[in-house]
C-alpha cells in the first residue's frame, strides 16, 4: 500500500501514468470536514468506503493506518477538509487487473473554515441540469471517481448562472445536486430521493436521517419527480461541508426559507460537524 499526504499544498502526489484511479476512474474517494482539531463522522465515512472496497472488489488497504494519518492531518490543519483518493493501483494497459495488485493512496489537507452558522435569509436558486445521472445499480451510492455527470452538469450550472442544479436520470427520477444530496420538505414530512439506480449515498444525507428519526421527524426515502420539487414546501442541499443550504428559488417556483424548522436545521448542522 502506497499513502502520499499533501498538506495546504506544499507539495503534490507524484501519480503514475499506470495508475488505474488516473487511467480509468478506478477508485474511491471521502471528503471530511475537520472541525477543531477533529475529522468529523470519520466512522461514517470509513464504512462507506469499506462497502466501495467491498463491491469493486478491491485488494482491502491498511485502514487502520490509513485513519491515523487523517487524524494526524485533522490536527496539522485544525479546521479544513481532508482528501482521501485510493486508487485500484497501477497497472498496465487494458481493463484488467492482477489479483494482487497494491492500492495506491493520497490523502491531501487544505484549512479552511467551515461555516457552522446558518443564514435563513438567502436561499440558493436552482435548475433542473439537462445532463443526466447515469443509471448503474451496481455502483449506485458509491463516491466513486467516475464524476463526468457531474461535471458536466456543473459546467452546465455555471454558464446558466445558478448557485447550483438538479440532475435527474433517464427515466425522469430527481437524484441528487451537482454535489450534494437533495431533501424535499412536504406536509412537515422530510422525502429525499431512492438512490438504488445512481447518485452518492452522501454522509450528511445519512445524517439528515438519523437527525429526523432524533427528533421524532417522519421522513420518506422514494423516487423524486421534478414535479414532487415544484410543489415541495421546501428543498434542501446537503454533503458534508455545508451541511444545510436551503433553496429559495427553482426555475420559477419560490419557496419560504421560514418553513423549515429550525431545531431541525440547527441539529443538523451540530451531528454533521462532530467527531
Amino acid at each position: 500500500m502506497s499513502i502520499q499526504i499533501v498538506t495546504n499544498h506544499a507539495a503534490h502526489a507524484q501519480i503514475s501514468e499506470l495508475d488505474r484511479g488516473f487511467q480509468y476512474g478506478d477508485g474511491l474517494f471521502e471528503t471530511i470536514a475537520v472541525f477543531n482539531g477533529k475529522a468529523c463522522q470519520l466512522d461514517l465515512h470509513i464504512n462507506r468506503l469499506q462497502r466501495g472496497l467491498e463491491r469493486l472488489h478491491f485488494n482491502n488497504p491498511d485502514l487502520q493506518t490509513i485513519v491515523k494519518h487523517l487524524h494526524e492531518q485533522a490536527g496539522v490543519i485544525q479546521n479544513g477538509v481532508l482528501k482521501l483518493v485510493i486508487s485500484r493501483g497501477n497497472s498496465a494497459s487494458g481493463y484488467a487487473f492482477d489479483d494482487q495488485i497494491i492500492p495506491n493512496i493520497v490523502i491531501t489537507s487544505r484549512a479552511m473554515q467551515l461555516d457552522k452558522h446558518l443564514n435563513l435569509t438567502e436561499g440558493l436558486n436552482l435548475c433542473f441540469c439537462e445532463t443526466p445521472v447515469s443509471i448503474n445499480r451496481y455502483t449506485a451510492g458509491l463516491k466513486h471517481l467516475n464524476r463526468l455527470d457531474q461535471v458536466l452538469a456543473k459546467a452546465e450550472v455555471d454558464k446558466n448562472v445558478f448557485d447550483d442544479g438538479l440532475m435527474i436520470n433517464e427515466m425522469d427520477h430527481v437524484i441528487e445536486a451537482t454535489s450534494a444530496n437533495l431533501f424535499l420538505l412536504k406536509n412537515q414530512q422530510l422525502i429525499t430521493p431512492d438512490l438504488s439506480l445512481g447518485g452518492i449515498a452522501g454522509i450528511a444525507r445519512e445524517i439528515v436521517l438519523l437527525t429526523a428519526e432524533e427528533l421524532g421527524i417522519p421522513y420518506e426515502i422514494k423516487p423524486v419527480s421534478k414535479q414532487d420539487c415544484l410543489t415541495a414546501d421546501g428543498l434542501m442541499l446537503c454533503n458534508s461541508l455545508k451541511p444545510v443550504r436551503l433553496v429559495s428559488q427553482l426555475q420559477e417556483t419560490s419557496y419560504e426559507l421560514k418553513n423549515w424548522p429550525e431545531n431541525l436545521i440547527q441539529l443538523i448542522i451540530k451531528n454533521v460537524f462532530s467527531a
